[in-house]
């Protein structure tokens, strides 16, 4: 019976062969057009999973040649619907690797293990120590800067080392567009720019 209807069926197939191929065509579009309805909530989820995930902050302010005491950060914590507060200090530095000269875009973060707002996540290695980094995951993907835990190159003329793999919402999305992204401890990169902005 099996082998009766499976040969009808081809036989069928065979004679009527523009009939196949759009019934065939028909059924493809409504597995994509199903495919295509479930992505945006999948993306919309996935999303909000890694904003919640990576504490990403609703309101940023840049005050530059500002010096921010502990005392004017708790004040700021203490205000009403302040659920958390991360003081950073940016700036880019002459950086040496893979035979090349370029631009690094340093970020001092104060404390990796404790991050209020904005976290910088490693996933690979650890939090950098004195002459250490964390690269960026992105600065591999797009080609920045190809190193990974382990390997060294010169920053401002000192040797440093690659501690960690590292990302965050706001700083991994500006790779594309600048330089390669180097996280690093907020104390060392005061002392190593000569200037206390978070005091």
């Amino acid at each position: 019976m099996a082998a009766t209807l499976t040969r009808r069926s081809w036989r069928e197939l065979s004679h009527r062969k523009v009939r196949a191929f759009f019934t065939v065509a028909t059924i493809a579009a409504a597995v994509v057009g199903l495919w295509l309805f479930a992505v945006p909530p999948l993306i919309n989820g996935a999303m909000a999973e890694r904003i919640e995930s990576d504490l990403l902050w609703d309101l940023r302010f840049s005050p530059n040649g500002v010096v921010l005491s502990d005392g004017d950060i708790a004040e700021i914590r203490a205000l009403p619907n302040v659920a958390g507060i991360e003081a950073r200090v940016t700036t880019n530095a002459p950086m040496r690797a893979e035979g090349r000269q370029m631009q690094a875009w340093l970020i001092g973060v104060d404390d990796f293990a404790d991050q209020e707002v904005n976290a910088v996540l490693i996933s690979e290695g650890a939090a950098p120590r004195p002459g250490e980094v964390v690269t960026d995951a992105q600065n591999a993907r797009t080609g920045r800067y190809q190193g990974g835990v382990g390997d060294e190159f010169l920053i401002g003329g000192s040797p440093t080392t690659v501690s960690g793999v590292g990302a965050s919402l706001e700083f991994s999305a500006t790779v594309d567009d600048a330089d390669p992204v180097f996280y690093v401890d907020l104390r060392r990169l005061q002392e190593a720019i000569g200037y206390d902005a978070i005091s």
